[in-house]
C-alpha cells in the first residue's frame, strides 16, 4: 500500500470562554491519490493510533485521514470540550485549504466531538458530505440534537453503524435516538457487535474487560467495508449500491442476520 503519515499541529490556543485551548497533536494519513478527506476522532481513553486498522482500509479507498489527539483526562480542552470541537474543525478547515470534500467520523466518545465539528463546518468554507458515527456516545439533548438538525436542514447524510446495546454505548442509545430522528436510513446495528469492533486487533485489555470483549474480525470487516465504501461514495459523489439500503451486501447480511437496518 502507498502510504504517507505525517503530523501536524492544530493551534488552537486561541481564548474561548473562561480557559485557553491547548493546541492538538494530529497525524495525516495520505494516500498517493486523493479524492477527499476523512476528520476522524478517536473514543474516551483512547488515542488515534487505536483506529489505525480502519485508516488503512480508508487509505486504500483513497481517502486521506486526519486524526487529531483529544486527551481524555484534561481538565481543560479534553475530548469533552466543547469550545475544542469547535476549535479543532476551525483548524482543519483553515488547514483544508485545497477545499477537498470531507466526510467525519467518530467513535464512541467521539461521535459527539463528530458531530460538533460537523456543525460548525457548516459555518466554513469546506465541502462537508457525510457525518458518521461508529458505535457512538455523546450528550444528545446538548450536543447530538442540535447539530443533527442544523445538518438535516442542509441535507447532509448522518449515519451510524452501532453495535449491539451493552455498557459503552448506553444500550445503543444514540442508535436509536438517531433512526428516531431520520426520515430515512439512519445506518444498521451489528446483531453481535462489540463496541471495539472498530479497533480490530488494536483494541486493548481495558477496552476489552470495559466493553463486552476481544473485537470480533468477522464484525470489523464489516465496520471497515461500510465506513470506507459510504465515505468513498460520499466524497465523489458516486453510490456503491451494494452497500446502500437494501442494496444486495445489505441484505445478505440481513438474511445472515448479521446486522439489522435502522
Amino acid at each position: 500500500m502507498n502510504m504517507a503519515q505525517s503530523t501536524i499541529t492544530l493551534e488552537c490556543s486561541a481564548h474561548a470562554s473562561d480557559h485557553e485551548l491547548p493546541d492538538v497533536q494530529t497525524t495525516i494519513d495520505s494516500p498517493a491519490e486523493v479524492v477527499g478527506r476523512a476528520l476522524l476522532f478517536h473514543g474516551f481513553g483512547r488515542k488515534p493510533d487505536a483506529l489505525d486498522e480502519l485508516v488503512a482500509v480508508l487509505v486504500e479507498n483513497n481517502i486521506e485521514v486526519i486524526r487529531p489527539y483529544l486527551k481524555s483526562k484534561a481538565r481543560q480542552g479534553g475530548l469533552n470540550d466543547r469550545d475544542l470541537m469547535r476549535a479543532v474543525a476551525r483548524e482543519f478547515a483553515a488547514f483544508n485549504e485545497d477545499t477537498l470534500p470531507v466526510v467525519v467520523i467518530g467513535h464512541s466518545a467521539g461521535g459527539a466531538v463528530a458531530m460538533v465539528a460537523a456543525e460548525q463546518f457548516l459555518q466554513e468554507a469546506l465541502t462537508l458530505t457525510g457525518v458518521l458515527l461508529i458505535d457512538s456516545n455523546g450528550k444528545i439533548e446538548e450536543l447530538m440534537a442540535p447539530a443533527l438538525a442544523a445538518l438535516q436542514r442542509e441535507l447532509i447524510p448522518v449515519r451510524t453503524i452501532a453495535a449491539a446495546a451493552g455498557r459503552c454505548n448506553r444500550q445503543a442509545q444514540i442508535a436509536h435516538w438517531l433512526a428516531g430522528a431520520s426520515a430515512g436510513f439512519a445506518g444498521v446495528q451489528l446483531t453481535t457487535g462489540r463496541h471495539c469492533d472498530v479497533e480490530g486487533s488494536k483494541a486493548d485489555v481495558t477496552c476489552r474487560l470495559l466493553c463486552g470483549g476481544a473485537a470480533d474480525p468477522k464484525n470489523a470487516a464489516v465496520v471497515y467495508r461500510l465506513t470506507a465504501g459510504w465515505s468513498h461514495a460520499w466524497l465523489t459523489r458516486k453510490s456503491h449500491p451494494e452497500i446502500e439500503p437494501e442494496g444486495e451486501r445489505i441484505s445478505i447480511w440481513q438474511e445472515l442476520n448479521v446486522l439489522k437496518v435502522l
